[in-house]
């Protein structure tokens, strides 16, 4: 495919979720319209990440908050964010504001990730701990367990870190890749 016809594409996409978004009054945009723009918006942002953000804005705006929808709207934005600080405000929101929707969990294991990469172990440890104790039947939970024993770790608390391991492993299933990453760490246990 040429470039013209990627950018034609992007171009198609683009105008397809300003129709959307103009075409309806906000109150009236079906969940399957709301999750074909969240899509196409991660779509766009691989080529085109301002655009991308800028039709999340749109969708945002044309929502309300108290719509049930609202919370994905706002993870994906975070997914998209520009910079930590944005990631963070937006993934705070769903976690907190919408805390009983089924993104929360989600939020909270993004937090732990974006707290590790930013350096921050005891901030990893909150929300790996928020999310082990109000989501305790979530399915990410190893995941979260892995963050927060490689925190703990940081922290000098191997007892707790070893803790995590066990749990991370306990609950890796068959993903190979995530059971080679935690047994790396469960060698200091």
């Amino acid at each position: 495919m040429t470039k013209a016809a990627v950018w034609r594409s992007v171009g198609q996409a683009v105008g397809l979720v300003l129709t959307l978004l103009t075409a309806r009054p906000p109150d009236q945009l079906s969940a399957q319209q709301v999750d074909s723009l969240r899509r196409e918006a991660l779509t766009v942002a691989q080529t085109r990440p301002d655009s991308a953000r800028a039709m999340l804005r749109r969708l945002l705006a044309s929502l309300s908050p108290s719509d049930s929808l609202y919370p994905g709207v706002l993870l994906t934005a975070a997914r998209l964010a520009a910079d930590a600080p944005t990631v963070a405000t937006h993934l705070q929101r769903v976690a907190i504001e919408y805390s009983r929707s089924v993104w929360a969990d989600s939020a909270l294991l993004l937090l732990t990730q974006l707290d590790y990469a930013q350096g921050d172990p005891a901030a990893t440890v909150q929300a790996t701990e928020r999310l082990r104790r109000d989501y305790p039947d979530s399915p990410l939970r190893p995941r979260a367990a892995f963050w927060g024993a490689r925190a703990y770790f940081d922290l000098k608390d191997n007892s707790r870190g070893c803790a995590l391991v066990q749990e991370a492993l306990g609950g890796a299933g068959t993903d190979i890749e995530f059971k080679n990453q935690v047994v790396f760490y469960a060698a200091r246990c």
